[in-house]
């Protein structure tokens, strides 16, 4: 299960990218705050009770974010790009050109853009501007809801309608006669 989380190999559907997306992002959550708390809890205690000075204790638990940040945030990314490469490829599009385009667009946004747009992007891409924050969206869009190429679609998959026979057999022998 993990090696195929992690994997580039391979294809996904919309359902198995929403539900491996949406547990990769539970996880991160978990998992950053558990390690978060496992490491800068005993050091915020630890400068509660005068055990360590409260400066080092500061440079200590900043440490520890750090540690977390890069423990979770790194094998998040890593996930989050091999689930898109599997999507980008279900869909048809070519995944180099999908996981080259994000942190191009990303850079460029963060440091060309950034300081000659004030403007801001809305929430979850809030460190954006606009430019930046329309194509991250439009590409997450398309990752979510294109179909997948060569699966069946909806009205491809429901059953035809039989046409209705005009021919019902040979004629009785009988037919018109009374009897």
């Amino acid at each position: 299960m993990i090696r195929s989380v992690f994997s580039f190999k391979g294809t996904l559907d919309r359902k198995g990218f929403a539900l491996a997306c949406g547990g990769a992002f539970l996880a991160m959550i978990v998992s950053g705050v558990a390690l978060f708390l496992l490491i800068a809890g005993p050091l915020a205690f630890a400068a509660m009770e005068g055990f360590l000075a409260k400066p080092l204790a500061s440079a200590l638990v900043q440490l520890a974010e750090s540690v977390a940040v890069l423990a979770v945030g790194l094998p998040y990314v890593w996930v989050v790009y091999a689930l898109s490469a599997r999507r980008a490829r279900a869909i048809g599009l070519d995944p180099w050109l999908l996981l080259a385009s994000w942190p191009l667009v990303s850079v460029l946004d963060h440091y060309l853009l950034r300081q000659m747009i004030s403007a801001r992007f809305v929430w979850p891409l809030a460190g954006f501007t606009p430019i930046g924050g329309v194509w991250h969206a439009a590409t997450l869009a398309i990752l979510f809801m294109a179909p997948t190429r060569g699966a069946p679609t909806a009205l491809a998959s429901a059953p035809r309608p039989r046409p209705p026979s005009t021919y019902a057999g040979p004629p009785r022998a009988t037919f018109g006669q009374r009897s």
